[in-house]
């Protein structure tokens, strides 16, 4: 019997705990640096700011993969591992450092005796009171459940074209193609237009998606899935970043910022579900499904309230 390479099991709880303090501290910081981005990013550049850091990303992964990959296979086992956690906490120290070139503005900050009176004084009064936001919250929460099937577009192709497992590399590539293409586009439509726009294009991008995915007569017709799905990723990583610092003031971003990922963490895993319909429904059954959201997104999206629209927007952001 031929067995593959023993893990010290020792050494899991370490790694679990350091990747949970990992996304601990992400999301700890998230909210304050979407604050700080919004205090020292103008309104109306915000949408092309966040779009080239996307495609700038993309690129960036694409090259440090690469990197990677050699680093891995030129070198034995630790110190390949080693020179990638070396580099990673070089490049993070890199970006904090420019923080301290960086300018903030002065605004108002809230304060609260504590964690109670904070919740019942601010967080159920946002909650209960702007309507507009309780709408975005619905109109993201529908975006989110549009990717139900975005897991399984690429096994789908593989096994529907009969193709090899290495196709689902191109497919990737592909994907990073569509986002690093679309991403200025719609920072600008944001900045130009609102936000509003990209959402209604989002709901027409993942319908057309759906579409091609159980139509495509080809392998190579099938990869303009791929492309949708980088442009979608790609109005979603601008749209969810600056848009609910646009409902609030100054010293609310923090919480605005918060609410709108913490409420809608649970449809992250909205691809398990996917997982489970799958042997019932079929993959055309799921892409059905994101599809309907699709139609779901355009029409609430067009009766969702743009931020900019509203009285009490504040025009300098």
């Amino acid at each position: 019997m031929v067995r593959g390479p023993t893990i010290d099991s020792s050494a899991i709880a370490p790694i679990l705990t350091l990747i949970g303090i990992a996304a601990f501290t992400a999301g700890f910081c998230m909210p304050a640096w979407h604050a700080f981005l919004a205090g020292t990013v103008p309104l109306r550049t915000r949408g092309r700011l966040l779009a080239l850091r996307q495609a700038f990303g993309g690129v960036i992964g694409i090259v440090s993969g690469l990197i990677a990959a050699y680093i891995l296979k030129q070198l034995l086992f630790p110190h390949n591992f080693a020179i990638l956690f070396g580099l990673t906490f070089l490049f993070w120290m890199i970006s904090w450092a420019t923080l301290a070139f960086v300018t903030e503005e002065d605004h108002q900050t809230r304060t609260h005796r504590d964690f109670k009176a904070y919740f019942q004084d601010h967080i159920l009064v946002i909650l209960t009171g702007d309507r507009w936001f309780r709408q975005y919250l619905l109109i993201k929460a529908i975006m989110l459940a549009s990717m139900i099937s975005f897991g399984f577009f690429a096994v789908h192709g593989v096994e529907r074209f009969e193709s090899g497992t290495d196709v689902a590399g191109l497919f990737t590539s592909i994907y990073m193609i569509g986002q690093i293409a679309s991403a200025y586009l719609f920072g600008y439509l944001a900045d130009r237009f609102g936000h509003k726009v990209n959402i209604l294009i989002f709901g027409v991008l993942t319908l057309i998606q759906a579409a091609v995915a159980i139509l495509a007569p080809s392998l190579t017709f099938y990869g303009l899935v791929f492309i949708l799905m980088g442009a979608n990723r790609c109005i979603q990583a601008i749209t969810f970043n600056a848009m609910p610092m646009e409902y609030c003031t100054s010293s609310e971003r923090p919480t605005y910022f918060a609410l709108s990922n913490s409420l809608l963490s649970p449809l992250l895993l909205i691809g398990v579900l996917g997982g489970l319909l799958t042997p019932a429904i079929g993959y055309h059954g799921l892409f059905l499904i994101s599809g309907v959201f699709g139609v779901l997104v355009l029409l609430i999206g067009t009766r969702l309230k743009d931020p900019r629209s509203l009285p009490n927007f504040d025009p300098i952001g």
